[in-house]
């Protein structure tokens, strides 16, 4: 007899308000013709037309993100305790496989729906690089991104040791530190393995406007307090 899912309503609902956030911050592109403003490293900070649109900007484009990635790290750290429970043992490699799947469907997807963009303001293709004279761009967007982190997040299973997590972050945030290029690097040629999953930007064929490197200390944050959540329960 299996063990009945407990589900979260909580965390459900937050997932579900920060999706909505994001997407209706997005819409403005399709909508209203234009970006309440991206942030790239080679580029300003977007200028504050007015106090709602500065707001929209703060909670749809830094806000609801970071939130999303935090419960996406947090839900990790359920689905192992919930797969423990229902199935007795839920080791490194079912973790992985099982996130593993769930990503890489989530990357074919985002492949079959990224032409949209297209028909779109074209600013909305805008990102700091080299184009290389190319037309053609292999476009990783937020999909490609959600699922790599899937994947990534599949390898730190929560029953690593809180310390070597906490290491991990503090590490990934030293590379993004000392990685991360400056202004001077606008229009330089990066590699593209760099392009798609570190800076966003464009390197030859390859276009990325949102990387999942410098989200996943928020995945491992999150697991942490996915971790201490489930302990404060039980």
């Amino acid at each position: 007899m299996k063990t009945p899912v407990h589900r979260f309503d909580e965390i459900d609902l937050s997932r579900g308000l920060f999706l909505v956030l994001v997407t209706w911050v997005h819409v403005f592109f399709f909508v209203g013709g234009k970006s309440l403003g991206e942030i790239y490293w080679a580029g300003p900070t977007p200028s504050i037309i007015s106090l709602p649109n500065y707001i929209l900007w703060v909670i749809g484009e830094q806000l609801a993100p970071t939130g999303f990635f935090l419960l996406m790290g947090m839900s990790f750290a359920f689905l192992s305790s919930r797969r423990t429970a229902q199935l007795g043992r839920w080791g490194g490699k079912e973790h992985f496989i099982y996130l593993a799947k769930r990503g890489l469907a989530i990357i074919i997807l985002g492949f079959l729906i990224s032409p949209v963009w297209l028909i779109g303001p074209n600013q909305v293709l805008f990102a700091p690089g080299y184009s290389g004279g190319h037309s053609i761009y292999i476009l990783l967007g937020i999909f490609f991104q959600l699922g790599l982190c899937m994947i990534i997040g599949g390898a730190i299973h929560p029953r690593i040791a809180n310390v070597a997590l906490w290491l991990a972050m503090g590490a990934i945030v030293l590379c993004i530190y000392f990685i991360t290029p400056g202004t001077h690097d606008a229009h330089a040629l990066f590699n593209p393995i760099l392009i798609a999953v570190f800076i966003p930007g464009q390197s030859t064929f390859v276009k990325s406007t949102f990387t999942a490197i410098p989200w996943m200390p928020f995945v491992i944050l999150g697991i942490l307090i996915g971790k201490s959540y489930l302990r404060d329960r039980n």
